[in-house]
């Protein structure tokens, strides 16, 4: 799409970044089993929490 409507390729980098901060506010307000941070899966929770220190790290180096 970017290349189909001429726009430059910093839009995949802003796209990237609000698709990262939508599923961190997923996990963040979620209250359903299936995404919500619980050890009942713990599959699904250290994935959940592998993203947030990826997050996390994304979030800090921003403040540099």
């Amino acid at each position: 799409m970017v290349e189909h409507e001429n726009w430059e390729r910093a839009v995949l980098t802003t796209a990237w970044f609000i698709d990262q901060a939508n599923h961190w506010f997923d996990l963040m307000c979620s209250r359903s089993p299936a995404t919500a941070l619980s050890l009942f899966d713990q599959e699904k929770y250290r994935s959940a929490i592998h993203f947030l220190r990826k997050f996390q790290r994304v979030l800090r180096l921003s403040n540099d």
